[in-house]
């Protein structure tokens, strides 16, 4: 191996280095999820844009272009970069729902609506709005934080930090009615599968759907029934507990 080529080589690995060293930083991870979270309302109001008013998107002009560069640089970015595609997702969204809340894409309800966590306003017939919701929420704002769970996840595993704080909303998958035991009927111990419980008490249907739950802490015992395809185990006493809301 001649020097230049060591040379090369070597340099190659301190760039490298440099580069997994950047983007295993705090701030680096900050702002790549800063940018997912833009760029995912971004897909959502866009989407709502063209089945609204698909007109609208070709009236931006250079946004398109804007829209383009964001896709082809999700991967194998350095921090400046990052921060660059932060400040332009940052634009492409502002820009986007400036459009979307015209009158000309919306009704007027829709320029008051309320809805949170990057939430997109669809309008409806009349003046009947809703609010399309990114993954990770739900309920009729949005408001709600609910994130995907396994059939297999527990009360113990998904929701025990919200105990004596609020409640706990999650979105469970097709499949789960035969998945696990659950103990009880109507209250549930903390350590059965959230969503065969859901599916139980009526909550969900076998494909699946968002349930909210809150903890109740010890009870001395749990009734086991029959409902809606799912048989449950009756149990003595347990220190968790939880029910639907």
């Amino acid at each position: 191996m001649n020097l230049r080529v060591f040379c090369v080589l070597i340099m190659v690995y301190i760039l490298s280095a440099v580069i997994h060293g950047e983007t295993s930083s705090p701030e680096y991870i900050s702002q790549m999820q800063l940018l997912y979270r833009t760029n995912l309302q971004i897909e959502y109001v866009e989407r709502a844009m063209r089945r609204h008013c698909p007109a609208l998107i070709v009236e931006l002009g250079s946004l398109g272009v804007s829209l383009s560069l964001l896709r082809k640089r999700r991967t194998a970015m350095d921090l400046d970069q990052v921060r660059l595609n932060v400040e332009l997702a940052k634009h492409v969204l502002s820009t986007l729902k400036l459009k979307y809340l015209s009158p000309g894409c919306q009704n007027s309800s829709c320029l008051n609506s309320s809805c949170q966590n990057g939430g997109s306003c669809i309008k409806g017939p009349g003046d009947n709005v809703s609010c399309a919701c990114p993954t990770g929420y739900t309920g009729e704002k949005c408001e709600i934080r609910a994130a995907p769970v396994a059939c297999t996840s527990t009360w113990l595993s998904t929701c025990k930090d919200t105990y004596g704080t609020g409640r706990c909303s999650f979105i469970c998958p097709i499949g789960c009615i035969n998945s696990g035991t659950v103990w009880g009927t109507g209250s549930y111990t903390g350590d059965s599968r959230l969503c065969r419980a859901a599916i139980h008490d009526g909550r969900i249907p076998a494909a699946g759907g968002v349930a909210t739950v809150i903890g109740l802490g010890p009870l001395q015992s749990f009734r086991g029934t029959t409902q809606n395809g799912v048989t449950t185990a009756s149990y003595g006493s347990y220190g968790t507990s939880f029910r639907f809301v």
